[in-house]
């Protein structure tokens, strides 16, 4: 299946939706093994979001442990 490009820094509640409503909008086309095309649409309820990687904090000031965490 074709990728779709689709920025999402700083929307952890938001992704889900706007990744839905993206998708919805574009028709994909999929070659079986016999060499058919088939034409998959892909409703928002599929839609699936996962946090891959977490980008460090940093804790500084009047704290007992300061220092970048996970």
């Amino acid at each position: 299946m074709a990728g779709v490009l689709l920025p999402v820094a700083g929307l952890p509640p938001e992704i889900r939706a706007k990744i839905g409503a993206a998708l919805t909008s574009k028709v994909f086309r999929q070659r079986t093994l016999d060499g058919r095309e088939v034409v998959v649409v892909i409703d928002a309820n599929e839609v699936t979001t996962v946090v891959a990687e977490y980008r460090p904090i940093y804790v500084n000031g009047d704290v007992s442990k300061p220092g970048e965490y996970p």
